[in-house]
């Protein structure tokens, strides 16, 4: 980025989410986390509540930190944050409020798995592992 210089907060990064439904032929921004600060002024026009606070990293293998159920569910375990859950295909993102009640606090790395609506598992690295067999409400499984 020549000539652009970023102000970052720490643990801040702007997001956004593409989505295809002809198995990749076209894509579509369907939500951001706009932060003109961390995109060089530039404004994404998209809404949808992707979380500003945490980081995603764009050169993992596989989906690490985002659990895609379904077209329309999926969690989102960005580093140096919580948990956040779409049910309507990502246009919205809230926080997972149960894993915060059970003791997970963010701010570390980790990842997130889901099996099903109701099973799934996040691990952050040095705090522990959480599971839920409702999709609803958590429990810490130890460190």
């Amino acid at each position: 980025m020549d000539g652009v210089r970023l102000r970052a907060e720490r643990r801040s990064q702007a997001k956004a989410l593409y989505r295809s439904s002809d198995g990749g032929q076209h894509w579509t921004l369907t939500a951001a986390a706009n932060a003109p600060v961390l995109s060089g002024n530039v404004s994404l026009p998209a809404a949808g509540g992707l979380p500003v606070d945490g980081y995603v990293s764009p050169y993992s293998l596989g989906h690490q930190g985002l659990a895609v159920l379904t077209p329309d569910k999926a969690w989102l375990f960005p580093d140096r944050s919580g948990v956040f859950r779409t049910t309507d295909g990502g246009r919205a993102w809230t926080p997972v409020d149960g894993l915060v009640r059970a003791g997970l606090v963010g701010g570390g790395s980790g990842n997130i798995v889901f099996v099903d609506a109701d099973h799934g598992w996040v691990c952050e690295v040095g705090a522990g592992l959480w599971r839920t067999t409702d999709g609803v409400h958590w429990r810490h499984l130890g460190t």
